[in-house]
């Protein structure tokens, strides 16, 4: 309930405030921000899948679109066939398509990070995905390219066999960005990576028992939807 309230307050500032200028308050009033302590050195957030809100939306804006289609009148048998092949059953095979993907992202995804022990959790409802050390997760400052030539960054938190969450929306502040994604990789005692796979401003807190070389770090850095294709080391 807690985080849900949290989360809703959040999204109405987001709408004001630049991601950067958002964000920043949100580490003030919670300094490992979007997670909460809920023990000690135990981190934890929950929150859907990205696609669901947007599946949702869809998913009734289809339903209204069937029903206005079936309020319309008719007029004989062959008008009421085509009709029922262009207006009815796009929107039927629509459903046919978005059920599902609905009930596959209604679960809730939770992120546990135990800085005590340098472990990490990610779960779907209440199924343990993966656990795995410390070291393979990370906050990651990501950027995207458009075409007029501008870059947008955001945070994100990923890791092995793990499903990435964005932190913040997209914004062209690339050194705020950083300052504050290095400041909650500290909070949270996590290794936090830069926008480039090479870099001077990565902070690694935590090395394989080998010491990562800079291939393994460059490695890691290659983020999916559901974490670097790397073997935990």
């Amino acid at each position: 309930m807690f985080l849900a309230r949290f989360r809703s307050i959040d999204f109405l500032a987001s709408l004001v405030h630049r991601p950067e200028t958002t964000f920043k308050k949100q580490l003030e009033k919670c300094p490992t921000h979007p997670f909460v302590e809920v023990h000690r050195e135990v981190y934890m957030t929950r929150t859907r899948s990205p696609s669901f809100r947007p599946l949702l939306a869809a998913f009734i804006f289809d339903l209204v679109s069937l029903w206005f289609t079936c309020l319309l009148p008719v007029q004989d048998s062959h008008s009421y066939v085509k009709e029922l092949n262009v207006y009815v059953l796009p929107p039927a095979l629509m459903l046919l398509f978005l059920v599902p993907a609905l009930w596959r992202h209604r679960l809730v995804r939770t992120y546990v990070i135990d800085a005590a022990n340098g472990f990490y959790e990610f779960y779907i409802s209440t199924a343990l995905v993966y656990r795995g050390r410390l070291r393979n997760a990370y906050v990651r400052l990501k950027g995207i390219g458009t075409g007029g030539g501008e870059t947008y960054y955001c945070l994100i938190f990923n890791g092995y066999q793990m499903e990435e969450l964005t932190i913040t929306g997209y914004t062209t502040s690339l050194m705020k960005l950083r300052k504050l994604g290095r400041r909650l990789a500290m909070r949270l005692n996590v290794n936090y990576f830069d926008v480039h796979d090479l870099s001077s401003h990565h902070t690694i807190l935590h090395r394989s028992d080998t010491d990562a070389t800079s291939r393994e770090v460059a490695s890691i850095c290659q983020t999916s939807s559901v974490g670097p294709r790397i073997s935990p080391v």
